[in-house]
């Protein structure tokens, strides 16, 4: 799952918004100040508060922009993934459907080795209950 990079983007070149409200607060601001020199202090504080956001903005556009590229890498890196699972499965479900008949004679005397050597491995001696040597049979 990847963030909406398109909104956070969109969001972050947006502030022309706020930038105006600081601007419109400074102007409030001079209009209001008692001496003169309040009056020219406070554009250069506003100056300096509006270039300290434009960078911040412009850093953290370049961030969102960084991350991005790495979500649209990861994005692509997943579907190709997702792509070669699916034709993986599709191999193996069209494996599952083919049914070999020469390999049952195979796998039949495959099992019979393994049942023969499983009664060769049940030792034969006198059945301690009944007096009488003990069969490979039941």
């Amino acid at each position: 799952m990847a963030p909406a990079f398109e909104e956070y983007i969109g969001a972050y070149t947006a502030w022309g918004t706020q930038m105006f409200g600081v601007f419109d607060q400074g102007v409030n601001t001079m209009l209001t100040a008692i001496t003169t020199q309040e009056a020219t202090d406070q554009p250069h504080l506003y100056k300096n508060a509006i270039g300290v956001t434009v960078a911040d903005a412009t850093e953290e556009l370049s961030l969102a922009n960084t991350a991005k590229a790495g979500a649209d890498q990861d994005a692509a890196y997943c579907t190709q993934s997702a792509n070669g699972l699916q034709s993986q499965l599709d191999a193996l479900r069209a494996d599952a459907t083919k049914f070999n008949l020469g390999a049952v004679p195979g796998t039949i005397g495959e099992i019979a080795t393994v049942v023969g050597a499983v009664i060769a491995a049940i030792p034969l001696g006198e059945c301690p209950r009944r007096g009488r040597r003990a069969s490979a049979r039941p």
